[in-house]
């Protein structure tokens, strides 16, 4: 019969004693004790060893008498019935509870002994109507409508019927049932077995083994209550306790509301042990902190003044004067400070053990499937759903925002991603984006060097430049000229020749919204489309075509001439065989100057080739002219004599 305990069973017991005129005989101190034992609900049938104790109150208190110890008490069908004896004095007029142990286990509550055997004490005169059988009426104008065994001892009280009823609070009722005591002044015990109503005006209404003793106390029905606390409740359930005023139970098994105003509307195991505090349900859980709420789940705990948690297993820290912890804190580290971890919320799914919160003020989630704020499908641990709409350059136009109002001259940082790879490779994706196909656009990246990269489809960095003439239509892939006062199709006296962008990757010198429709954005470094008329082979270099229209057209390096040089664009980078105006990509930006030194290699080849035949033809010219002076000198020489003749004659 180990087994036996308060769960499961219960102890249905009368005491039965003829009422003896100490006039006539002698008092005997033995009175019989019938009682029906359930377990698991269940009438038991076997041999048990029982014990029985008499003590002055509910709880603790002191023993009276000696302890009455029965081996192998036989139980038929639940029932028993013994013979006890805590001898002489022990009902003198007090309160008298007796505690039962089977096979060594305590049964609790203490079951309240009925007027019954205060019979001893003294012959009874009845002041009072009486009707039914062995009933009396002993104080002023007291009344015991029917039933048996009822005692009406309170001034005024009453006993509507039932059996083995005591009220004995002055202007105390009982309206039926068996074994219960409306003992509180303006008690009320209505009905059930074995309540007592021992509070001023307090009220047991059905149930068993109930006890309202806080003044102005209500149980409504259920099992071995105990509303202490003054202006407590218990509605229902069973082993339920409110120990402090204004304190509610409104249900379940198990439950305590401990403290000021404290509420357990129903569950298992729940404490709510804080001044104000809310258990909604649920089991083992516990509201210990001041204006706490624990909303239900299971071993949740809500340890800090004003915190919540609910869930499987959420924690908010309780502080250092946490006296009785309950289920739900048990084994939770206290914060070392007296309100606990104030304000917090924590919400926990189930399976994941104990998730304990770290400071005051926390908003703690955890959620093994993840957090949707405007979808109930979340794709991750957090997934964020709107519907908005408008402009860039307005923070209501954003699902979500993320805000660091701090204004330190130092500059609040804002936003910080982490990952887990001690050094980032282009397996840790830091931010990728999505258009609404799911089909990934972009993402920035560790790069496995210290760094990150933004990988994309966009092939440019650009920047937005100011039309020349806000009416003129320019497009991707057009060619333009760069002009001091902005940018157009006329390329005649551009500062540069450069194009549209088709798909850049970035794009500096951003225009207010409203403006970019007078603006575009102008390739400077990377591969951009552009148009070209005719055809165009790789390695060409790209070149204003001169009709002022968009337009480019290619021309082979070998005979890029200088005159073309502040036409370039770019270099082609794909061939197209036929004739008409194409998108071609280009390499624009750096590498552009590439024409400027191949014209200047050919110019230099051509000049040295120049030079050389420069110094052949002097060469030449210095050895004729050697020959000639010698030819000259010979002619000299020949010619002398007579020239020397003519000159005598």
């Amino acid at each position: 019969m180990s087994a036996l305990h308060r769960i499961g069973i219960y102890i249905f017991a009368t005491a039965l004693v003829v009422l003896i005129d100490t006039s006539a005989f002698a008092q005997d101190t033995t009175f019989t004790y019938q009682g029906q034992l359930r377990q698991t609900g269940q009438p038991f049938t076997g041999i048990a060893d029982l014990e029985f104790a008499l003590y002055d109150a509910l709880t603790d208190g002191s023993e009276i008498g000696l302890v009455q110890s029965l081996t192998g008490v036989p139980i038929e069908d639940g029932l028993f019935s013994v013979e006890l004896d805590f001898g002489e004095g022990a009902f003198e007029g007090g309160e008298r509870y007796l505690e039962i142990r089977v096979d060594g286990a305590v049964l609790n509550p203490r079951q309240r002994m009925t007027a019954t055997p205060y019979s001893l004490l003294a012959n009874r005169v009845a002041s009072g109507a009486i009707s039914g059988t062995n009933n009396a009426a002993s104080a002023n104008d007291s009344t015991v409508s029917g039933g048996r065994n009822n005692i009406a001892s309170g001034d005024y009280s009453s006993i509507g019927g039932g059996f083995s009823n005591d009220a004995t609070g002055a202007l105390s009722t009982v309206c039926g049932g068996i074994g219960n005591d409306a003992s509180g002044i303006r008690s009320l015990a209505c009905g059930g077995q074995f309540n007592t109503a021992s509070g001023a005006r307090s009220v047991v209404t059905g149930g068993e083994s109930n006890v309202a003793s806080g003044d102005h106390s209500f149980i409504g029905g259920g099992q071995f209550h105990i509303a202490s606390g003054w202006h407590s409740t218990i509605g229902g359930g069973r082993n339920n306790r409110t120990t402090n005023n204004r304190s509610t139970v409104a249900g379940g098994v198990d439950n305590i509301a401990g403290n000021f105003g404290s509420t357990v509307s129903g569950g298992a195991e729940n404490t709510a042990s804080g001044h104000y505090s809310t258990v909604g349900g649920g089991s083992s859980n516990t509201a210990s902190g001041r204006f706490s709420i624990v909303s239900g789940g299971s071993g949740n705990c809500a340890g800090g003044d004003h915190s919540w948690a609910g869930g499987s297993g959420a924690k908010v820290r309780p502080g250092s004067n946490l006296s009785d912890p309950g289920m739900g804190c048990l084994g939770v580290p206290n914060t070392g400070e007296t309100p606990g971890d104030v304000g917090t919320f924590v919400w926990a799914g189930s399976g994941s053990g104990s998730f304990v919160s770290t400071g005051s003020h926390q908003f703690l989630i955890r959620a093994r499937n993840g957090v949707g704020i405007g979808t109930n499908a979340p794709l991750a641990q957090l997934h964020v759903v709107g519907d908005v709409l408008g402009s860039a350059f307005d923070l209501g136009s954003y699902a979500a925002i993320i805000e660091n109002s701090n204004t330190a001259p130092q500059g609040p940082e804002v936003l910080a991603l982490k990952t887990g790879q001690t050094n980032p490779t282009n397996t840790a994706n830091f931010i990728t984006f999505f258009d609404g196909d799911d089909d990934a656009l972009g993402r920035i990246e560790g790069n496995g060097s210290g760094g990150v990269q933004f990988i994309s489809g966009g092939a440019d960095f650009a920047e937005w430049l100011p039309k020349r003439d806000p009416d003129e239509v320019i497009g991707p892939g057009d060619v333009i000229g760069w002009h001091p006062d902005g940018i157009s199709l006329d390329t005649q006296g551009a500062l540069r020749v450069m194009a549209v962008s088709t798909a850049p990757i970035v794009v500096g010198n951003s225009p207010g919204e409203d403006e970019r429709q007078d603006w575009a954005q102008v390739g400077f470094i990377g591969q951009v489309p552009v148009r070209v008329l005719g055809a165009v082979h790789a390695g060409d270099w790209i070149i204003a075509s001169g009709h002022e229209d968009g337009t480019g057209v290619a021309v082979a390096p070998a005979s890029i001439r200088v005159a073309d040089l502040h036409r370039v664009i770019g270099q082609a980078l794909e061939s197209i065989d036929t004739e008409g105006d194409h998108q071609v990509n280009v390499a624009i930006g750096l590498g552009a100057h590439a024409a400027i030194g191949q014209t200047l290699a050919q110019l230099w080849a051509e000049n040295s080739r120049l030079q050389a035949r420069l110094e052949r033809v002097e060469q030449q010219q210095t050895e004729e002219l050697a020959a000639l002076r010698e030819e000259l000198a010979l002619l000299r020489t020949v010619m002398s004599p007579q020239l020397a003749q003519r000159e005598s004659e």
